[in-house]
């Protein structure tokens, strides 16, 4: 075997004086946020979804929380600049309908065009991204 002689000896030590070869678990600091800010921090992100975690003082302690609770996070895809044939063309499209009318738009209809990653390496600021629902507590 491959174990040093060192490990063995503390290991037969740790026996004998603790009944278990076991280490013992370390201390660790108490958390950073309370349950009382925890549960806040994430009714705020679920009033507003898309703040990032840079709204945030303590950006891993928020990361942190929100994970503890469920919640995940996305980077959005840059998208190009417009070009200037876009451009021209977007200003006809709105001039066409400045004085369009109830009835005009009620006859036009609005898509959310789709996001793909075109450029970039995609280490933009990180939004937050699902609910989870917190039940409210009852006194």
């Amino acid at each position: 075997m491959c174990i040093p002689r060192t490990t063995i000896n503390t290991t037969i030590k740790r026996w004998e004086e603790t009944g278990t070869a076991k280490l013992k678990t370390r201390p660790r600091g108490p958390k950073k946020l309370s349950v009382t800010d925890v549960i806040s921090f994430c009714l705020s992100v679920m009033n507003n979804p898309f703040e990032s975690y840079a709204y945030h003082q303590r950006n891993m302690t928020a990361a942190g929380a929100a994970s503890a609770k469920g919640f995940s996070s996305y980077t959005p895809f840059p998208k190009p600049n417009l070009t200037r044939e876009q451009k021209k063309s977007r200003l006809r499209w709105t001039k066409a309908r400045a004085n369009f009318g109830i009835e005009g738009w009620s006859r036009v209809v609005l898509s959310d065009e789709s996001s793909f990653m075109l450029k970039g390496n995609g280490s933009d600021p990180a939004a937050i991204r699902h609910y989870v629902y917190i039940p409210r507590r009852r006194y």
